[in-house]
């Protein structure tokens, strides 16, 4: 007899089926490691991280047998792949990275026969769809975090979860590599991203929209630019060229929406979209728009609405895009938020006191929920009232009637409530936010082109909800592939 209590194995819902006697096994090993190195009357915390160590180099182990394995597949003198044999070529020893940490393989490169400094391939990676030396776990991982923080934090979270990861470094390189080949391909893979997706259950209307933000670009300045530096004596040997001096310019980027919404207006899904200056809003208005063509094909008498601010060039796209696709909006409006800015404006202008135009703008707000001709009756209201100033103040009422005159027929919001639209673009407004200035505008941020297209673009999937299906549409068609040996 022992007063031990004796091991059992506890197999929780959502656990994937395994043999239990197996698992026991495997975790009497561990315990019986873990007891060897950390006794149990410790600190538990510390006895935590040593567990996790110990599994850490179990799993290690068991990937690295198992990659081993692939690659000894392929030790031979010819391999075909795409319909073409490739010869052996050198073998090598790389690192390959886990969450476990990193793996040693033995395995060899091919050429392709009968082509002269042809291209290579690494069956192993192939075989395995290993994404820029990271398995397929891993560079999810990587991709998924860089989508929310930097590469720095991305590490210290994975540490913090007792995890094994690599540099920073290498972090940034295998999402920088993968970012641009999942943003070259972005085209072919929502189109398979949509054959799964299904209007959300309760979806009562869609509503669609486009904004522009900035994001802070890292450009070099111009020879007649670079500030002239005084020469200093040098003292000691040179040791390297000071870099080439940049300035920092906040340059334009554009956000698109497609909101599924409940029968409250409250949004069940978004779908959100990123284009940088480079790119332009064109690819971003196309993929809104087959978005919202799959939506109607699953369900044909959804109305859509398209809400946004009073940009012409916003609505030429976007009116565009729909004519292009054969698709009819229900209704388009300009933004409440924005026209009330602008109604606020007028108000003050005139002088009056700020009780006086909160009560009146109140009014109005009422009157446009109520009847689509109020908007003409407060055009007419700011017209009148222009004559009665002078200066400054005549001046931005003159502008307000403008902006009244040539967005009036966006502003029929009565009819659009009737049939449950929304009236504001809080979604795409949000997704300026949510998409951009959170992770690309945070303190001492600068960008390149090309990286903030690839972050910028996992965002927006992340957002959206995704990041996940690209990835792993990404991996099959991209990294992972058929090799067999020759015959």
């Amino acid at each position: 007899m022992t007063d031990e209590a004796p091991m059992t194995t506890t197999m929780r819902e959502g656990d994937l089926e395994c043999n239990g006697e197996a698992i026991a096994a495997i975790a009497a090993l561990l315990r019986e490691e873990v007891d060897r190195r950390f006794a149990l009357e410790g600190d538990y915390a510390e006895r935590e991280r040593v567990m996790h160590e110990v599994g850490n180099a179990v799993l290690r182990l068991v990937q690295e047998q198992d990659l081993q394995t692939i690659a000894d597949r392929f030790d031979t003198a010819e391999v075909v792949y795409a319909g073409q044999v490739y010869r052996r070529h050198e073998e090598a020893n790389p690192t390959y990275h886990g969450l476990s940490g990193p793996v040693s393989v033995r395995r060899w490169t091919y050429r392709q026969a009968g082509v002269h400094n042809g291209p290579t391939i690494v069956p192993l990676d192939l075989a395995a769809g290993l994404i820029e030396r990271a398995t397929p776990a891993t560079a999810s991982a990587f991709l998924t975090g860089e989508a929310d923080t930097h590469s720095r934090e991305l590490r210290e979270h994975l540490l913090s979860s007792l995890r094994v990861p690599p540099s920073r470094t290498t972090i940034e390189r295998v999402v920088h590599r993968a970012a641009t080949k999942l943003r070259e391909q972005l085209p072919l893979i929502e189109p398979v991203l949509r054959i799964a997706e299904r209007v959300p259950e309760g979806t009562v209307a869609m509503s669609t929209g486009l904004d522009r933000t900035s994001v802070p670009m890292e450009e070099q300045l111009a020879p007649e630019q670079v500030p002239e530096r005084r020469r200093k004596k040098r003292k000691r040997p040179y040791e390297r060229k000071p870099p080439d001096p940049v300035e920092v310019n906040y340059r334009m980027a554009y956000v698109g929406t497609v909101s599924f919404l409940d029968v409250d207006g409250r949004p069940l899904r978004t779908l959100r979209y990123f284009a940088s200056a480079g790119t332009g809003p064109k690819t971003l208005v196309e993929s809104m728009m087959r978005d919202i063509r799959h939506a109607r094909r699953d369900a044909p008498e959804l109305p859509l609405c398209v809400v946004q601010d009073a940009a012409p060039e916003m609505w030429n796209l976007v009116r565009a895009g729909l004519k292009k696709h054969k698709l009819v909006a229900d209704a388009e409006l300009v933004d409440r938020y924005h026209l009330d800015e602008h109604l606020m404006t007028a108000l003050r202008a005139g002088g009056y006191t700020p009780a006086w135009c909160a009560q009146k703008l109140h009014e109005w707000n009422r009157k446009l929920n109520e009847d689509d001709g109020a908007i003409d009756e407060i055009e007419a209201w700011v017209y009148e009232h222009r004559w009665k100033m002078g200066g400054a103040a005549c001046e931005a009422l003159i502008d307000e009637v403008t902006y009244l005159e040539n967005n009036k027929d966006r502003m029929r919001y009565a009819s659009a409530r009737a049939k449950g639209l929304p009236c504001g673009s809080g979604a795409t407004e949000g997704a300026c936010k949510s998409v951009v200035k959170v992770r690309a505008c945070r303190s001492g941020q600068r960008w390149h082109p090309e990286g903030v297209d690839n972050i910028l673009t996992l965002r927006a999937l992340s957002q959206g909800e995704r990041l996940p299906g690209a990835i792993e549409i990404l991996r099959r068609d991209r990294y992972a592939a058929e090799v067999r040996l020759a015959a």
